[in-house]
């Protein structure tokens, strides 16, 4: 989804981001793993542009 519909084309997330999650995970505490990955799943979708446009396919992104 970043690499078609993401505005700046690269990925915005934080790669701390995704240790908070596996950590909430591996200490079995569902309920911050929940908020969590809802709060990161929020902050990808803020960046997004889903209009309708000419864009690449998801192989050619995915090879840039």
């Amino acid at each position: 989804m970043i690499a078609l519909y993401g505005r700046s084309g690269v990925s915005s997330c934080g790669h701390g981001e995704h240790v908070k999650i596996l950590d909430a995970l591996k200490d079995g505490n569902s309920e911050l793993a929940s908020a969590l990955m809802l709060h990161h799943i929020d902050h990808i979708e803020a960046d997004l542009d889903l209009r309708i446009k000419s864009s690449p396919t998801l192989r050619e992104a995915l090879e840039l």
